[in-house]
């Protein structure tokens, strides 16, 4: 996704319905899409989800000091796509991920999404969690 919330709204809604059944980090960038448009393409909304997101903004906010800002999300927020969207380094080269696991996902929807939304898989192989695939 590399961090194109766009992007990944456009090509998750040809695959996935939008719900509450999605993998945690999809839901994650959902809500932050919502958040961040005044006319999002999709609606999707879950109250845990946006309740943890509207603490993990608080946080941003009340919290002046960069430094423990970024520590303190990080320790309670950075296994999140939150926190990946808003401190990973994107201009890092990305080394695309060589294989996915087997998977219920049919090849060419798995091999789609993998071309479509590479940074996004770059997240999910540095954080060890493919969501929604064994």
């Amino acid at each position: 996704m590399d961090k194109n919330l766009d992007a990944f709204v456009e090509n998750i809604t040809k695959y996935y319905d939008i719900n509450d059944f999605l993998p945690k980090h999809y839901r994650e960038a959902l809500t932050l899409y919502v958040h961040s448009h005044t006319t999002p393409k999709v609606i999707f909304k879950n109250s845990i989800m946006d309740a943890d997101f509207q603490d993990y903004q608080n946080m941003e906010h009340d919290i002046t000091d960069t430094e423990e800002r970024k520590n303190k999300l990080r320790d309670t927020y950075g296994n999140t796509y939150w926190y990946y969207y808003q401190y990973a380094i994107s201009d890092t080269p990305s080394s695309p991920v060589q294989s996915l696991p087997e998977s219920p996902v049919p090849d060419p929807v798995r091999k789609d999404l993998h071309q479509t939304l590479p940074g996004f898989f770059l997240f999910l192989s540095v954080t060890g969690s493919l969501p929604g695939l064994p």
